[in-house]
């Protein structure tokens, strides 16, 4: 057996190194990477809040710490480079430090923004445009990714809420023209309302595109909560739909997870309250729905559950295919 050189072994330890950190989205013990973790933070000539701003750093901005060339004032600054090969004085309050992997820090400052309860509106949007932009400067791959699309979703979700709360317009300002423009592709509109929300079909495609991924029933989660809370004011076909394709298809694909239960519980009370009174069904009031198909599809759902939950769906669908398809 051939013997393998120091040398050998030395290139071999650091190209393993190497990729270890390129692909498991890791950053080495002495890494100084910080991610900007507030609004309007500022890049300043040097550290004193009074002297020349150079660059306004956005929210998710990674910039790198380097050893400043002058005696520092106080703890409370930092002296960093951007990407740019801007450098200046940071507040280090602003700046969160690149532990373990980008993906935990990250998360970290997207919890932290996302339910405070007064975000203004400008900064929902400059998160929302921030995390979409990570996912396409290769920082984040394979499950990650997707995980970073999804909250830039979810704050795309924020965004457009507090929009239609206030009735702003479309064309209110360029700010939001602009801002509607880059996430159209994401985005529905309901001509009733009057209102946008996130398509829920942009989180199963997430999830089509990599079905293995440890984050799906999160991305489902996901895809449930965007749906637009409609009214069905008792009409049996938009019930019906409605829990098909909203909380039952995540128990179809995730029955084990744990957005389940309160999904379940959420369906058989929908059930529950459709068939109180079964001669009061109205099977026929809508003659371009099809109710029969409707529940059809449902039951089929309701058979590849687990038989906890079988068991408890299965007398409701039993009244409604009594009731409206004679069986």
């Amino acid at each position: 057996m051939k013997s393998i050189g120091f040398l050998s072994i030395a290139v071999i330890w650091l190209f393993a190194s190497i990729k270890g950190n390129l692909f498991a989205g890791k950053i080495p013990k002495e890494s100084q990477l910080f991610f900007v973790s507030e609004y309007e933070t500022i890049l300043y000539l040097f550290p004193d809040r009074k002297k020349e701003a150079i660059a306004n750093l956005r929210i998710l901005d990674t910039v790198e710490r380097q050893q400043s060339p002058i005696e520092l004032p106080s703890s409370e600054w930092i002296y960093v480079k951007t990407k740019s090969e801007l450098a200046g004085y940071a507040l280090r309050k602003n700046l969160l430090a690149i532990q373990k992997t980008p993906f935990q820090s990250l998360n970290q400052i997207f919890g932290n923004q996302i339910n405070r309860k007064s975000l203004a509106l400008i900064y929902k949007m400059n998160l929302t445009d921030a995390l979409f932009d990570l996912t396409e400067n290769g920082e984040f791959w394979k499950d990650d990714f997707l995980y970073v699309r999804a909250l830039g979703a979810v704050a795309l979700g924020e965004a457009i809420g507090q929009m239609n709360e206030e009735k702003i317009k479309p064309n209110q300002t360029t700010e939001i023209q602009g801002f509607l423009k880059r996430h159209e592709s994401k985005l529905l509109y309901d001509f009733n309302r009057n209102v946008f929300y996130v398509d829920s079909n942009f989180f199963w495609k997430l999830i089509e595109s990599s079905p293995s991924t440890k984050h799906a029933d999160y991305l489902a989660f996901q895809a449930v909560e965007a749906m637009p809370k409609i009214n069905c004011e008792k009409n049996l076909f938009c019930e019906l739909e409605s829990v098909r394709k909203g909380k039952l298809k995540f128990l179809y694909f995730f029955p084990q997870s744990k957005y389940s239960k309160p999904y379940f519980a959420s369906v058989k009370n929908t059930l529950q309250n459709l068939t109180l009174e079964p001669e009061s069904i109205a099977c026929f009031e809508d003659a371009d729905a099809s109710i029969p198909s409707e529940i059809r599809m449902i039951s089929r759902y309701v058979e590849s559950l687990p038989s906890q939950y079988k068991s408890k769906l299965n007398p409701y669908l039993h009244i409604l295919k009594s009731e409206c398809l004679k069986e």
